[in-house]
């Protein structure tokens, strides 16, 4: 009897309200059924073809929440985050614009000293109390304090802790196929059943390590 792969994603990333979120490490439960099924017959003057076929896979996986995230893992960011995320990148070069002239005085400050920690330290000292907070590096400032900020949480990933599944086969097969090597009616047919039900086998090294059943198997 041949074996068939029953191949389950468990890992999940879904856009949810905020009320909606949960503790990190909460546990769940997703169940999925793959059915396969087919019936067909085919025939002409000389031959028959006909079957069916039914296949069947329950496959449960164990889920844990992870921590709630502002980003997707696995989905693209929707149209708002898309924007929120080109005007902090604006922002971002805005800023790097306005505090273009105080990187440079930081440079040659830095080619003055060279490894000189003590030189440095003094100088980025004087440097602070004779610079004046220009409107430039104050909107620099209000970028640099925008761009830290992290946006709400709308993600949870949910992560397979621990997989298990069960299987069953019933398929029927008939072939009558012309032959001149079968004697006396000409005919050679092919009648065959197949049936089966069990656990899907797990992984190698599953039993050891449960974390090794999840993911696909």
């Amino acid at each position: 009897m041949k074996e068939y792969a029953v191949v389950l994603a468990t890992c999940l990333s879904t856009p949810v309200y905020a009320d909606a979120l949960v503790a990190k490490g909460t546990k769940t439960l997703l169940s999925v059924e793959y059915v396969y099924e087919s019936t067909g017959k085919k025939q002409d003057k000389n031959d028959l073809h006909e079957w069916r076929v039914s296949r069947v896979a329950k496959v449960t996986a164990e889920l844990s929440a992870e921590a709630a995230m502002a980003l997707p893992a696995l989905h693209t960011a929707d149209a708002s985050k898309t924007t929120d995320t080109r005007r902090m990148r604006e922002r971002a070069a805005g800023a790097q614009q306005k505090m273009a002239p105080m990187m440079a005085d930081i440079e040659k400050l830095m080619a003055k000293c060279g490894d000189d920690e003590a030189c440095m330290t003094r100088g980025i000292e004087n440097y602070g109390l004779n610079t004046k907070m220009t409107p430039e590096l104050a909107s620099a400032k209000q970028d640099a304090q925008a761009l830290s900020m992290q946006g709400a949480s709308r993600y949870q990933l949910w992560s397979a802790s621990a997989q298990k599944g069960t299987y069953s086969i019933d398929e029927k097969l008939l072939d009558v196929v012309a032959d001149p090597y079968c004697m006396p009616s000409l005919r050679c047919t092919h009648d065959e059943t197949r049936k089966g039900a069990g656990q899907l086998p797990l992984p190698p090294g599953a039993k050891n390590d449960p974390k090794a059943a999840t993911g696909f198997s």
